[in-house]
């Protein structure tokens, strides 16, 4: 069934939607889109790496992990901007772009999106959720030479956060309190000013002018500092049916962000990290999709 806010939004063309509920079939779009992604980049010499559990997906299963719902890349900020400037001004008619500037929408990083696509963060509230299928694309800057200006940059994630996702209130009446007056305090300031925040932030320090760099808008604070040398070191990767870049000394950073990450997590955690509701255009799904059922 569709929610209300998809029903808001495709009222004119819910008939020529499908629902995608296989993860399999959402992994092969996002393939898709990756595979364009890269050639966007290959074609304009811009740099990027595949991240976190992409990068380990290439490594593990020389691939998207079988229970994983979404792609990340990093590009250096400098590379960023020009990536989305070149999808603005050659490929508006093909993709979409998520960006900070955009309204409503809640992350300081960009997402690179599949036109005649639909997808609806479950965990976010309807006002912020409305998305295309898409992967993220976070930018790297320069590691800041305080890294108190990470817990800074997180605390300001936590107001986003309980300005925008869906909250369990507390039962607890005391706890409760304390959760509508945090709630309160973050309305201080709209989303957008938080967002603009955390950019200013991390952008203080140039990739140029450090020794490590770091992607910041992942949440992952210290565990995604990187020698600068180790990003530009890159080689490339097979992935599903294509050819993607990564870094070539991986080992040092899967061991910070997943120990040991050769071996899969139990059967009861390999579950798809991210709820989201899927529709396609017909023509989407006659293209990528129909000739493999």
């Amino acid at each position: 069934m569709f929610l209300r806010e998809e029903n808001k939004l495709n009222k004119n063309n819910k008939d020529n939607l499908v629902e995608i509920t296989e993860i399999s079939d959402k992994q092969k779009l996002l393939i898709v889109l990756l595979k364009n992604f890269h050639e966007i980049c290959e074609k304009n010499n811009l740099v990027y790496n595949i991240f976190c559990g992409t990068m380990l997906g290439a490594v593990r299963n020389k691939g998207i992990i079988p229970w994983d719902d979404d792609i990340d890349v990093t590009m250096p900020r400098e590379d960023y901007n020009k990536f989305l400037s070149i999808v603005k001004e050659q490929y508006s008619g093909e993709y979409n772009l998520h960006e900070p500037s955009n309204k409503n929408y809640i992350y300081p990083y960009a997402k690179f999106g599949m036109k005649k696509t639909y997808a609806y963060e479950t965990i976010v509230k309807p006002r912020y959720n409305k998305l295309s299928l898409n992967m993220d694309i976070f930018p790297n800057d320069g590691y800041p030479d305080n890294e108190e200006l990470l817990t800074d940059y997180n605390k300001i994630e936590s107001k986003i956060i309980l300005s925008t996702y869906k909250q369990k209130i507390p039962k607890n009446p005391l706890k409760a309190c304390k959760f509508f007056i945090r709630y309160l305090l973050t309305k201080r300031y709209s989303v957008k000013h938080y967002v603009n925040q955390q950019i200013k932030m991390i952008t203080q320090k140039k990739i140029q002018d450090s020794e490590y760099i770091i992607c910041q808008g992942a949440g992952l604070g210290v565990k995604g500092k990187l020698k600068k040398s180790d990003y530009y070191d890159r080689c490339l990767y097979d992935f599903n049916n294509i050819k993607v870049w990564g870094i070539r000394n991986y080992d040092g950073q899967l061991k910070n962000l997943y120990g040991d990450y050769m071996t899969p997590p139990p059967i009861d955690k390999q579950v798809p990290p991210h709820g989201s509701k899927l529709f396609v255009d017909k023509s989407i799904y006659d293209k990528y999709l129909k000739e493999t059922k």
